[in-house]
């Protein structure tokens, strides 16, 4: 389990950075976004969430920076613009989904 720290730092005001959830098994992790998902829609902080999860990203973000390898430039914006709560394998979700493997050159 990881430290609460990243957690508790939702209570501090201003913006924050958070990494992503990498290292927790995958339940630990579903439930991990989970509360990350619901403390946002309580406490509106911004964030700055960096994740190699692209499930990650369209679960909890509002838009996605895809950056090219080294140098990291910016390739594409996505906006995501599914309402919260998102869930796996809804029909925009997957579309959006597909946008973020092809903006990254891993897809069709």
């Amino acid at each position: 389990m990881p430290s609460p720290s990243p957690f508790a730092r939702f209570l501090v005001p201003g913006p924050l950075a958070f990494a992503g959830l990498y290292a927790l098994d995958s339940l630990t992790r579903q439930q991990m976004r989970a509360e990350v998902a619901s403390l946002w829609r309580r406490l509106r902080p911004t964030v700055l969430f960096v994740t190699h999860d692209i499930d990650e990203a369209v679960l909890l973000a509002d838009r996605v920076v895809v950056l090219s390898q080294r140098p990291g430039r910016i390739v594409e914006i996505v906006p995501i613009t599914i309402p919260h709560p998102r869930r796996f394998g809804e029909t925009d979700y997957v579309a959006i989904k597909r946008e973020l493997y092809r903006a990254l050159g891993l897809g069709a």
